[in-house]
């Protein structure tokens, strides 16, 4: 039988053993030191690291241990990595599900790919790496390749499903999918993370439910491209416990199926869009009682501040959620709009305002204390910072709503950044120098 020994026992045991008379779970702890499975960006690359191969190398105990242990050899980095050492790296991880990366830029593949041998390689590691997709637990592809393409339309005939997949990344623009090219995701009933292109054509989903999904991405912010609304609602149907959704908005499909309201646990939710009416949309189907961290980003913002801004005070009301960070960019409504939304805030730590209108009526509401020196709007703000102002902030406005909050109860406020607001960093008003020494960190960036 193997003994277990505590991380404090192995750390007496290891320094004066020769490498040779290590026991196994040493050893194995040694080792596992050579994989790192939570984050993909940091798995091993065969051709710089070869930390698995190096084990082999100490001694024939060590190159025994290291080539039963399969998980060594199943979580690897594919673009440096030459056909040959794939295979060897794939064979000596036997049957454990694989975790990859290949993420070469674009312009790199477009340079070299003009080289009959690079063309080689790439299709030979596509094809190795496609052979085994039943094994996929943890995928990135960002490589733009005609026989990756070529390879992955093979795959897609064979509808067995990836039973063992937790995470897939489709990065880069649309480019490396057509029509015709699919990941079968139907039977991905173990499925945590999901981060797809600005469509879903490149993704079979079926009408299955991934009630493991808990975060649902879209590549789209990277090239301001979105995807359309109702595809969005429909896909956040299929994916009850999602808690995380980063999203990119365009107009309606020209036949759009509209779901009722959802009520889904999203905490962390990330939307850009084109236009009013597609927010407005979005946001009046949805009710979110767990979201704490709110982010929308207007990405044409419209001539003038006179959107009501409706849809997000009904959607706050609708959630009754405890929103605990809010940025907001380039958002049309009005300067009033903003502080009723804000006033829906109480238990608010953190606020980024961009391009939005902010100025005198704002700075006066934010400053407006009670009776018993209690703040009106958002008590507990720890951080604000407002970028790109419409027009210029006066200082005598901005000293008022920093001294106001720094001594009112409770004394939450800890950073205040402004960035492009008209504003000299020098000289620094007395009241918020006087913050300052007191432990507020305030910034001031540019002029304009």
């Amino acid at each position: 039988m193997t003994t277990r020994f505590s991380d404090s026992t192995l750390f007496r045991l290891i320094p004066p053993a020769p490498m040779q008379h290590l026991v196994d779970d040493a050893l194995c702890l040694i080792f596992s030191y050579c994989v790192t499975a939570e984050s993909s960006a940091n798995l091993p690359n065969p051709a710089i690291t070869r930390a698995p191969w190096k084990l082999t190398l100490v001694c024939s105990r060590w190159r025994q241990i290291a080539l039963l242990i399969k998980r060594l050899w199943a979580s690897f980095e594919v673009d440096s990595c030459n056909p040959w050492l794939l295979q060897v790296w794939l064979d000596r991880s036997g049957n454990h599900p694989l975790e990859f990366v290949w993420n070469r830029p674009c312009q790199s593949i477009c340079h070299i790919e003009h080289s009959t041998d690079h063309a080689h390689s790439v299709c030979s590691r596509a094809k190795l790496l496609c052979e085994e997709y039943t094994r996929w637990r943890s995928v990135t592809v960002m490589v733009q390749t005609s026989c990756l393409t070529q390879h992955l339309t093979n795959m897609s005939y064979d509808h067995t499903g990836v039973p063992y997949l937790e995470s897939l990344q489709i990065e880069g623009n649309n480019s490396l999918m057509s029509r015709d090219v699919l990941f079968d995701i139907r039977y991905a009933t173990l499925l945590k993370s999901l981060c797809l292109p600005f469509k879903t054509e490149s993704v079979l989903m079926g009408d299955s439910v991934f009630l493991r999904l808990t975060s649902l991405i879209s590549t789209g912010f990277m090239f301001n491209i979105g995807m359309p609304t109702d595809e969005w609602l429909s896909l956040l149907t299929r994916c009850p416990n999602v808690a995380r959704s980063h999203i990119m908005l365009s107009d309606l499909s020209p036949t759009p199926q509209m779901c009722n309201v959802l009520e889904l646990p999203i905490q962390d939710l990330v939307v850009g869009f084109h236009g009013a009416g597609v927010i407005q949309t979005f946001m009046d189907k949805l009710c979110l009682p767990a979201l704490a961290n709110l982010r929308l980003h207007q990405q044409e913002m419209g001539t003038s501040f006179t959107q009501p801004a409706s849809y997000l005070k009904c959607f706050i009301r609708r959630s009754n959620c405890s929103l605990r960070s809010v940025r907001l960019a380039s958002l049309d409504f009005s300067e009033r709009s903003l502080v009723q939304c804000l006033h829906l805030m109480p238990q608010l730590e953190v606020l980024h305002l961009t391009a939005m209108d902010v100025s005198e009526l704002f700075l006066e509401s934010m400053s407006h204390v009670d009776a018993d020196n209690c703040l009106s709007v958002c008590p507990r703000l720890r951080k604000i910072k407002i970028a790109d102002v419409t027009e210029a902030l006066q200082d005598v406005n901005v000293n008022d709503m920093i001294v106001s909050r720094w001594n009112a109860k409770g004394r939450n406020l800890r950073m205040v950044e402004l960035e492009s607001c008209g504003l000299e960093p020098d000289p620094i008003p007395a009241g918020i120098r006087a913050c300052q020494l007191d432990g507020l960190e305030y910034l001031v960036w540019g002029l304009v």
